[in-house]
């Protein structure tokens, strides 16, 4: 019996390029959507950053590599492609495209700013810069870059007085200077260690020179630096905002020793590297999560965050100048309100601190005796500012009675306080008041 001869078909092989394709973007697709899931856990495990009380946006600012404060009127800003300078308001509105190669200020005189540009495209001599609608003009300035003659404050004459290259030239005259209502900070010749203070518009000496800087006052407060930090005070020399800020130098286009002042009750300010914005009780409104946050007008602040450059916007209702007086530095309320006229040192015998400032963390000027009457010539806060034996300062009016005039210049000198080198003289009561 024959076998029947039978033939199997071969099975046709399937093409391996097509599989390997469909693998490889099979794979792709199974570590794309791995990473996506990663990516959406990571960032609802990643806490959010509270930034305060304000919103954040980087719309307008892609192109913009620095910006920096100049002379708290306007911003200067410097374009990323160029590396051209330009202009734009404190809320960041551009007024000046970025044509220009350098931005700074020059004064004739005291108290005088002139705004410059420099733009070599545009002129080989240095041009105004216009403050109010924040733009270079075609004017051309050749005056001084820094004055001739400077007046500073001297303790030995106890006035105010113009200084040249040589030295002391005579008394500044109040008509030798045009001064508002309000008080402008003066300091000590740099000889005599540079301490800073303010005078009226009559240049009297109203806040001691007690301070290493002091900015203008804006309202009712200023910038003062101690130790190297910044804090604030108030017209009657109070410290209302302890000193616990660094400078914001870098944040300013002439990047000197500075701090911010108060607008809308509201100041950039910079603490352990970054920076927030305070109201007038120290608060923070902003937190301090910034690189840099500049001088801003109505709420609105140019500031860089993680790199990038935008705009910080207030709410609202954080706009209101507010001032909370710690306890120590208001004094009690049952009594201490004193007025001008003559007042009694009243302590448990000990002597009265005379400080440099309304401050128990001021500076002892001089210890007066228990039982002395003095002279008081205004008041602020629980402090008094008196007169004694040629020495002026504040004493904390919780210690002061209502007194007649004194029939006879007091016949005890005050406890000076000595300087580093001298012995200490302690009196025999108890501790003296505050």
């Amino acid at each position: 019996m024959s076998v029947p001869n039978i033939q199997f078909k071969r099975k046709s092989r399937i093409p391996k390029a097509p599989i390997i394709v469909l693998a490889v973007v099979a794979a792709a697709v199974i570590v794309a959507a791995a990473v996506l899931l990663i990516k959406h856990f990571a960032k609802e495990k990643q806490p959010s950053i509270d930034l305060g009380s304000c919103t954040w946006s980087e719309e307008g600012f892609e192109n913009v590599s620095e910006a920096k404060t100049f002379a708290e009127t306007m911003i200067v800003f410097t374009d990323s492609e160029s590396g051209k300078k330009g202009l734009m308001t404190l809320g960041g509105k551009v007024t000046e495209e970025a044509n220009h190669d350098e931005f700074f200020v020059a004064s004739d005189a005291w108290r005088s700013r002139k705004l410059l540009a420099k733009s070599a495209a545009l002129s080989e001599y240095l041009l105004l810069v216009d403050a109010e609608t924040c733009t270079v003009t075609t004017r051309q300035y050749h005056g001084l870059t820094e004055p001739g003659n400077m007046p500073y404050w001297e303790e030995q004459y106890k006035h105010f007085a113009w200084h040249d290259a040589k030295g002391y030239m005579g008394k500044v005259k109040v008509t030798d200077v045009s001064l508002g209502d309000s008080l402008y900070p003066v300091s000590c010749p740099p000889s005599d260690g540079s301490k800073w203070g303010y005078v009226d518009s009559n240049l009297r000496l109203e806040i001691m020179l007690a301070y290493e800087k002091a900015m203008d006052f804006s309202g009712n407060y200023a910038a003062v630096s101690k130790d190297g930090k910044w804090g604030y005070i108030s017209k009657g020399g109070v410290t209302v905002i302890g000193f616990n800020f660094d400078s914001v130098a870098e944040t300013d286009v002439m990047g000197e020793n500075t701090a911010y002042s108060f607008r809308n009750g509201l100041a950039p300010v910079k603490k352990e590297g970054k920076y927030g914005i305070i109201n007038t009780s120290g608060e923070a409104v902003v937190n301090f999560v910034f690189d840099a946050i500049l001088q801003g007008e109505n709420g609105v602040y140019v500031a860089k965050r993680e790199g990038k450059w935008g705009i910080i916007t207030v709410a609202k209702e954080q706009m209101t100048e507010k001032q909370t007086l710690s306890h120590t530095q208001a004094g009690a309320t049952d009594g201490t309100a004193v007025t001008v006229g003559y007042y009694a040192v009243k302590t448990s015998g000990s002597h009265l601190n005379l400080r440099a400032e309304a401050s128990p963390e001021a500076t002892k000027i001089a210890q007066i005796p228990n039982g002395t009457v003095i002279s008081v010539s205004k008041s602020v806060g629980g402090w008094a500012y008196v007169k004694y034996n040629n020495l002026q300062g504040w004493v904390s009016s919780e210690y002061l009675v209502k007194s007649e005039a004194p029939t006879q210049a007091p016949s005890q000198a005050p406890t000076q306080v000595p300087t580093a080198g001298q012995p200490v003289i302690l009196p025999s009561a108890s501790a003296a008041a505050q």
